[in-house]
């Protein structure tokens, strides 16, 4: 054991250049420089691109407060459905009843009821005629009448009057008529509001006339 530590003692250790043992450590120091300096650089880039991130959302909030506000339209409030009477017309002189006959669904007891009407302001302004047919054709004649609808000084104002009197006399014997003798009979609305809006143009016609 004696004679290997003289040995050990004998034998130099290896020889360091101080020159390369330098060079070590710079590059060390590179190393560690370098990855300092990528590591700043890394952050540097992602500060960078969170303030852009910023800057645009700025600008586009800035774009928008500079917008006009959205106008409101108020929408027009729904249309209040019309009844029957009103989309087609019917003279407004007509007893409350033929109205509320026609809304109880009682549609040839409503037409009964306006030509009853009709009738009877015919024979106020020719008193003495029986109702009905005979009523018409004496009131409306063309020759000696009690409501004259024209001057009848021309063919053509004769031949109004005369038609106008057929047209009062059929709406007694073809409409008024069945509808007072058959109680029966069952009209639909449909027929009811043509019945009614024959009678308004009559009556229309009669206050054309100067008759009210």
């Amino acid at each position: 054991m004696s004679r290997f530590r003289k040995l050990a003692t004998v034998i130099p250790r290896p020889y360091r250049s101080p020159s390369k043992s330098k060079s070590t450590c710079l590059r060390r120091r590179i190393r560690v420089s370098t990855t300092r300096s990528s590591r700043v650089s890394g952050q540097t880039s992602s500060t960078v691109t969170r303030l852009k991130l910023f800057e645009h959302i700025a600008r586009t909030a800035h774009r928008l407060l500079a917008l006009p506000a959205p106008v409101t339209l108020a929408l027009p409030a729904p249309a209040e459905e019309l009844h029957p009477f009103e989309t087609r017309n019917i003279h407004p002189d007509l007893p409350k009843k033929v109205r509320k006959l026609f809304d109880d669904s009682h549609y040839a007891e409503s037409t009964f009821e306006a030509c009853k009407f009709l009738d009877d302001f015919v024979g106020k302004h020719a008193p003495g005629t029986k109702s009905g047919k005979d009523r018409m054709m004496k009131a409306f004649s063309e020759t000696s009448p009690l409501i004259k609808l024209t001057a009848l000084g021309t063919e053509s104002e004769q031949n109004e009057q005369e038609g106008y009197k057929f047209l009062f006399a059929g709406t007694m014997i073809g409409i008024r008529n069945p509808r007072g003798h058959d109680h029966s009979m069952i009209d639909d609305p449909g027929t009811c509001l043509d019945h009614l809006g024959l009678v308004s143009a009559l009556l229309r016609r009669l206050n054309q006339a100067g008759f009210s």
